[in-house]
């Protein structure tokens, strides 16, 4: 390959001007070969880093840690990145906050990441916050075909986030988190669907829509005058996960 690491490729690429700088029509695929590659990878608009070799065979590791939620992250996306086929694990035992993705805010949804066939294993042990994805308000998150996973973290264990607005759909997708392992914070339209989510789901406002997930937690919906739910199963698959919907 043209680079030894992940962070290296993403240096190149935020370095190019005129012609050759991603951008519309003239983007890039970062194919990353099977490794462990460490450090927090900042994206670059219109970049696909894309792992090669199977499960895991490609994995970002991250022990950084910070203070707030963006910069926590192992992975912080860009508008129009695309990540596939990778594993991140990110872990800090002196960090207050650690996170798996952080997708920034833009206006109007423009931030627009894609994440798919992704495993994010974020252990909290030591640090007071973690979190596996969260997007920022005004960005949009397409996740799918993904898990997610979270513990450890003394305060606050999240899985997937959606700030308020945030255009979102997230889709078959394993989630695990010790406390809200699923929030739908609402403000434009917002999708859970066909996923396995092992925790709380936390809805607020019209706009989330859960549908046929299996949800072994609670479901709390912060607007009881209107119907987000269906067709959702909980552990023993009764119709309806407890809580309300």
């Amino acid at each position: 390959g043209d680079f030894a690491t992940i962070v290296d490729a993403m240096t190149f690429l935020q370095g190019l001007t005129g012609g050759d700088a991603p951008a519309e029509g003239n983007a890039y695929i970062v194919q990353v070969g099977p490794g462990v590659y460490d450090g927090q990878v900042t994206m670059v608009p219109y970049v696909t880093i894309r792992g090669a070799g199977g499960t895991c065979a490609t994995t970002i590791t991250y022990t950084g840690g910070a203070a707030t939620a963006p910069t926590a992250a192992a992975v912080i996306t860009a508008d129009q990145a695309f990540l596939e086929s990778v594993c991140i694990e990110a872990t800090n035992p002196t960090a207050t906050v650690i996170g798996g993705i952080y997708v920034p805010a833009g206006g109007g949804g423009s931030s627009v990441t894609q994440i798919y066939d992704v495993s994010i294993a974020v252990d909290g042990t030591g640090a007071t916050d973690a979190y596996g994805v969260i997007a920022g308000t005004g960005s949009q998150l397409d996740l799918g075909l993904s898990q997610v996973n979270v513990a450890g973290a003394t305060n606050v264990n999240n899985g997937v986030t959606a700030s308020s607005g945030v255009r979102a759909s997230v889709m078959a997708t394993e989630i695990a988190a010790g406390d809200i392992a699923l929030g739908l914070l609402g403000g434009l339209p917002q999708t859970a669907k066909g996923n396995q989510i092992d925790g709380d789901v936390a809805l607020i406002g019209a706009e989330p829509r859960l549908i046929n997930n299996l949800i072994t937690g609670t479901v709390s919906d912060g607007d009881a005058g209107t119907t987000n739910c269906q067709g959702n199963y909980d552990s023993a698959l009764a119709d309806t996960p407890p809580g309300g919907c």
